[in-house]
């Protein structure tokens, strides 16, 4: 694992007094995953700390009256440098004005998709980055088979402002 590489933790399992966390890099850094634990343990209210090498988890039992999930995660990415990159695979997305069943459907499958490269990659690649190198790849491949910069058809233009335009339109509202 580089030093500038992104380090990212994400909720695997929830209850009271009980959170399982992941943590890919730990996988590759046993000394840094047991310091880890031994920093999270001493967490005023923490009761037990299990890191899973294998899996790359760390498991927190603690009291919930002195202690909180929050408190937990907050202070795992304070003494690692992890930043969160999700909730467990059971949450729900955040749900956008005017999506339809199947919309939510495709979106929740993408999200899943997505949180799966997230992972694998330690946080360098999403599925956004991915589809724009294969595309951008496919594209390269055309022009350097056929010779010729192909002008795009009329609905893909007008897909891509649509999106744009919708995209845009989401983001704006959000802000305001």
């Amino acid at each position: 694992m580089k030093p500038s590489e992104p380090r990212v933790l994400r909720r695997a399992h929830a209850s009271r007094g009980r959170l399982r966390l992941r943590l890919p890099w730990l996988k590759r850094r046993p000394a840094e995953a047991t310091r880890l634990a031994d920093l999270v343990v001493a967490l005023g209210g923490m009761e037990r700390v299990e890191v899973r090498l294998r899996t790359g988890s760390l498991l927190c039992l603690f009291d919930p009256a002195r202690l909180e999930a929050e408190d937990v995660v907050a202070a795992v990415c304070r003494h690692s440098g992890a930043v969160e990159i999700g909730a467990g695979d059971d949450a729900p997305l955040p749900e956008r004005r005017r999506a339809s069943a199947l919309g939510r459907v495709l979106a929740r499958s993408a999200a899943g998709i997505n949180q799966d490269i997230l992972e694998a990659s330690d946080g360098t690649l999403d599925l956004g980055t991915v589809a724009a190198l294969g595309f951008l790849t496919l594209a390269a491949g055309e022009i350097a088979l056929t010779r010729t910069l192909p002008i795009p058809q009329w609905s893909s233009l007008a897909w891509w402002a649509f999106r744009t335009f919708t995209e845009f339109e989401l983001h704006v509202e959000d802000e305001g």
